[in-house]
């Protein structure tokens, strides 16, 4: 298969997250903050770009004393003729006083193993165990923070202020989605509005949300007089923006069509960018990105290893790729969660160890250069996925490692683990790449994912990208890296999250590059 048809699932991922964020801020009001806690099940159908995509669950009950809400998602996309199922279901328990006690997440990406995880909130830590593989890892978290309420109970509070007529309503709780995140949420009332819910005009008072977690943007929900969301839209731009919209079971659950989503996040360059024969072969680029809109939005573009940023104004920024000149990094250096093995990146799996073996040596690579080992790791995880399949989601490193399939998420995935299995500091890097045809377009940026690594050198350390989807050489200027991360599981979110003001949201020309 050829190289542009392994452009990256990073940007479903995002869809997923703000997808799944949007169904845990569901609220259904109408008990009283002082009362038992009321028993309710409401379905929504899920839209993308307008189209059908699949439905969101909430369900709330007493469970063996303690307050449980469920909340499910499934949707349908496709990439090109691939279809991926993506599902996710949680599950969150509180005390009556809305102190939270545990929670669990079963997460499919599609084409591959779920990934299940498990939380116990104790009083001086938080007890993570996730599971892929049948194998169970535990880790001791920093405990919540004790104003940290559950879910029911945040609504509760929310519900007593709006009831008391106040415009401007917050609430702290903790989402578990993806990591332990701690989540501000903010409504702001906007006015009253009649809308169309399927078929039917129903008042409705319209409020604008605000997550701490989805990077600046505002969801607009729609609310009956008692309380319970009827509509809810987050604007991502791209034709991709989502909806949820209250439904009863057998319609959230009737056949669809699956919506296709990558073609609409391709960007064409602008009028007046230059023109390159061989993109692969470009050393130096400059481009420039322009934001529609960036008020309210934390639109914050990486420096890494061959790549500097610099702002003309708050809606125009330069960003300048060369990849034969290193990067100081100033105070940009590798921490603990660089080299820690995480759910995603199982360095210490015996698959990957013996992956590891087979493109170093038995001995590790040993007398190599930090450059020497990345640069082989590289090229043996592009010769090692042989099927580069569109229909896989997003694998962990052991699970690539035995499937030996994936796209450009999965290259990234297993090169990071690998290099951290040889004590080289690595992260994965999102963004965009420049490339001459893809699902029937020429010349656009698609969203795509990649590696840096932390190289020693004599004259000191710094990072250098590495892009395993590439077939003859490490990496080019036909990137553009918009967030990087350390895969680690409390911040993973919030690393995917910083793309999310940036999607549907920029026009670039290309400068220069040669």
């Amino acid at each position: 298969m050829r190289m542009n048809e392994r452009l990256g699932r990073c940007v479903l991922l995002l869809l997923m997250l703000v997808v799944f964020i949007g169904g845990v801020q569901e609220r259904v009001f109408g008990e009283d903050a002082k009362t038992e806690v009321k028993s309710f099940e409401q379905w929504y159908v899920m839209m993308m770009g307008g189209q059908r995509t699949g439905w969101t669950r909430a369900e709330r009950k007493m469970d063996e004393g303690l307050v449980r809400t469920d909340t499910e998602m499934s949707m349908k996309v496709k990439r090109g003729p691939s279809e991926l199922h993506i599902q996710l279901e949680q599950v969150f328990w509180e005390d009556v006083s809305g102190k939270p006690r545990k929670a669990s997440i079963v997460f499919n990406m599609g084409g591959g193993l779920a990934m299940k995880a498990q939380y116990r909130f104790e009083d001086d830590a938080v007890v993570q165990v996730t599971n892929q593989l049948g194998n169970d890892v535990e880790k001791r978290l920093p405990a919540l923070p004790e104003d940290i309420l559950g879910l029911a109970a945040m609504e509760r509070q929310m519900e007593a202020a709006w009831k008391r007529g106040e415009s401007t309503i917050k609430g702290r709780t903790v989402d578990v989605s993806m990591g332990v995140t701690i989540v501000e949420a903010e409504m702001t009332k906007v006015g009253e509005e009649v809308i169309e819910v399927y078929g039917r005009s129903v008042p409705a008072i319209v409020w604008d949300v605000k997550a701490s977690n989805l990077g600046g943007l505002v969801m607009r929900q729609y609310m009956d007089e008692e309380g319970k969301a009827l509509k809810m839209r987050v604007p991502l731009g791209a034709g991709l923006d989502v909806e949820m919209i209250a439904a009863d079971k057998a319609l959230a659950l009737s056949d669809l069509e699956a919506p296709e989503v990558m073609a609409n996040t391709l960007i064409k360059p602008e009028k007046g960018s230059v023109k390159v024969r061989d993109i692969r072969k470009t050393k130096n680029a400059v481009y420039e990105l322009r934001f529609d809109e960036v008020e309210g939005l934390d639109l914050d573009l990486p420096r890494t290893g061959t790549q500097k940023v610099v702002w003309g104004d708050e809606k125009r920024a330069r960003v300048i790729v060369n990849v034969e000149e290193m990067n100081n990094p100033i105070d940009d250096l590798p921490t603990e969660n660089d080299l820690a093995e995480t759910a995603m990146l199982q360095w210490k799996d015996e698959k990957v160890q013996s992956l590891i073996r087979q493109a170093l040596g038995e001995d590790m690579g040993k007398g190599l250069s930090d450059k020497e080992k990345a640069s082989k790791l590289r090229k043996f995880v592009n010769d090692f996925i042989d099927e580069k399949s569109l229909a896989v989601g997003f694998a962990s490193a052991a699970e690539i490692a035995r499937t030996k399939q994936g796209d450009c998420s999965e290259h990234a995935t297993l090169l990071a683990a690998m290099l951290r299995g040889v004590e080289i500091p690595s992260r994965t890097v999102s963004g965009l790449m420049y490339i001459d045809k893809f699902l029937g377009k020429d010349n656009v940026l698609g969203y795509h994912m990649w590696t840096m690594a932390w190289i020693e050198e004599e004259d000191g350390g710094g990072w250098m990208d590495f892009d395993a989807v590439l077939a003859d050489r490490d990496y080019d200027a036909g990137h553009i890296a918009l967030a990087a991360s350390s895969m680690n599981e409390s911040e993973m979110s919030n690393d995917l999250v910083a793309m999310l003001p940036i999607m549907g949201n920029v026009k670039v020309k290309v400068v220069r590059m040669k």
